[in-house]
Order: structure tokens, then sequence, then C-alpha cells
């Protein structure tokens, strides 16, 4: 089972693009991550539709031991969205963010590794132009949901968020795990169940997270 505090924790024991020796010190490291998506039965299952899915160029110069690298992150973000009855449109949204996972001289070399749970939720959120959380995040729960052949703890979240112009009661879904040498980061959300005369929507999330389908083509 993966832990939850922080994606570094995930990757514990992970597949790592490795860079070591001391002739390879200078200079930039470049990585790929592979997309990830949810399979068409379990988006006919939910109502959930595919809205894009693309790749985003990360660079920023991190620090291993007493080096540095300018690091260039290749990763992917597949979003899928929902309209619950009576809800602002896309109310509901599923995130997949896939990044590579790798490491200098035993040291991570992903800035994204670092990232604990609520920071995950902001970052892939104004990554995918979906409006982050107007305010804090308040934990109510948490269960674990299996997919590609592990287990993966979601942690829920309640807060508030802008949809359509209008400050909604949202509740957020977070996990993260680790499968064929990517970290992938998955976010759900959708209003809460007092919101709009709707159900718990948390089992249209699970039924989301059981048919992510990682490695895929663009």
């Amino acid at each position: 089972m993966t832990t939850r505090r922080q994606l570094v924790a995930t990757l514990a024991g992970a597949a790592t693009v490795s860079v070591a020796g001391c002739g390879l010190f200078t200079g930039s490291i470049e990585a790929e991550a592979n997309p990830a998506r949810v399979s068409e039965n379990a988006r006919s299952e939910t109502g959930y539709t595919h809205q894009r899915t693309r790749d985003q160029t990360f660079e920023q110069t991190v620090s291993t031991g007493d080096q540095e690298r300018d690091v260039s992150l290749t990763n992917w973000l597949s979003e899928y969205a929902r309209t619950p009855s009576g809800a602002p449109d896309g109310a509901a949204g599923f995130l997949l963010f896939s990044t590579p996972t790798i490491s200098v001289g035993g040291q991570s070399a992903n800035p994204f590794e670092q990232f604990g749970e609520k920071r995950l939720i902001r970052e892939v959120s104004r990554r995918s132009g979906r409006s982050e959380p107007d305010n804090d995040l308040e934990e109510v729960g948490t269960r674990s949901v299996d997919t590609l052949d592990q287990s993966v703890e979601l942690t829920q979240y309640e807060t508030t968020q802008k949809i359509g112009g209008q400050s909604v009661d949202i509740r957020i879904h977070v996990g993260s795990l680790t499968n064929d040498g990517d970290a992938l980061v998955i976010v759900g959300s959708h209003p809460a169940p007092s919101q709009f005369g709707i159900g718990d929507e948390s089992g249209k999330i699970d039924t989301l997270v059981r048919g992510i389908e990682h490695p895929t083509e663009p």
C-alpha cells in the first residue's frame, strides 16, 4: 500500500531513471513519462468524458548533494469531466498526472516527488486549467482502491472551489502510485453530497481509479 503524506514516500523502491558516475554530474537531465488514461468501460459506467491528454514540459535547476543539475521533465496530464444533474458544467473532474521518476547519485531529482498531497492537488489543478481550491483542505477520510495490480490509498478532503462562477462545496480525492518507472498522481473532485441534491460520487471515483491504464500512447 502506498503512503499518502509525500509522493517521495510512494517512490521508495520504485524503478527510476538513474544517473550515476563522476563524469555524469554535469549537463542537464531529460526524462519523459508515459501517459495514463481511464478505460472506455470505466468512462462509460461513470458518465465521465475525456477532455484532453497533453504533454507538459517542466524545467528546473535542482540540488543533488553538493551538485546542481538542470532537469527537463516531460509530464502528461489526462483530464476527464462530468456534470451531475443541477450542477455547473464540468463540476466533477478526474485528473491523471504522470511524471518520470529520476534519481541522481541515489537522490531523487524530480521536484514533484517532494510535494505533499495538498500541494499536489493545487499543482495538478492549476496545470489542468481547473480552479484551485479556495480555502484550506480539510481531511475527512481515507480508503484503499486496487488499480494496476496494486493498492492505492485515496485521501478525501473537503473545501470550496469556484465552478462556473459559483462557490461550490466540493470533495477531493487524491492518491499516488508508481508504475513502469513513472509516478502517477490521481485527483478526483465533485460537489459535496449536500450540493445540488446529488448523492455521494465517491463510488464513481473508485470506478475510474480501477479503470486506470498505464503506460498508454498519447
